[in-house]
Order: structure tokens, then sequence, then C-alpha cells
């Protein structure tokens, strides 16, 4: 049995597999790629938090891709502070009251 941590975890992992494994077929199509990743690190440890961050990081690296076009959706100040501090995302906004800021 897995902890839902671990599911989390290997989910994010085979979705990012299965976004290569689908543009692997024509290389130009990685430039087009755009991730819509929501809540990556729930119920995963402090470690497992930070290898998330990096992963988000350097996605534009691991897809060879041209920008970085990404949604990261998460209820996790921290994590957020973690994308920023590490320069994963450029800008972030919170949804309060129906209103964006």
């Amino acid at each position: 049995m897995l902890s839902q941590g671990e599911r989390s975890l290997l989910t994010f992992a085979y979705y990012l597999g299965e976004a290569h494994q689908r543009i692997n077929q024509d290389e130009s199509n990685y430039n087009k790629l755009f991730f819509i990743i929501d809540d990556p690190i729930s119920s995963l440890d402090f470690d497992n938090v930070y290898a998330v961050a990096d992963i988000i990081k350097d996605i534009d690296k691991l897809f060879n891709m041209q920008y970085k076009r990404l949604f990261v959706f998460t209820h996790n100040f921290e994590f957020i502070r973690k994308l920023k501090s590490n320069n994963a995302i450029s800008q972030s906004y919170e949804i309060y009251n129906d209103e964006i800021k």
C-alpha cells in the first residue's frame, strides 16, 4: 500500500513521463508544451516538497522548452515561497474572496 504522499509523487512523475512520451514523436512540439500542475505536493514530506520544487524549476530544461509555460495551483503558501525564491516561477496570484491579487 502506498501512502497518500507516495501516490501524489507517483502521479506527478507519471504526468511528466506521459507528457514526454506523447511529445517524443515530434520534438518540435516541446516548444508548444504548457503545463497545468494542480497541488503536486499534497501529503508529501519536506524533502519531497523540495524535490518537486526543483523539478518545476527545471521543467523547461527537462523538456527542452524554449520558454517555461506553466500554471501551478496549490493552497500551500510555503511551497509558493519556495518556487518564488528558486526562480521557478516569475509571478504568483492569490484568489481570495472572489478577487485575484
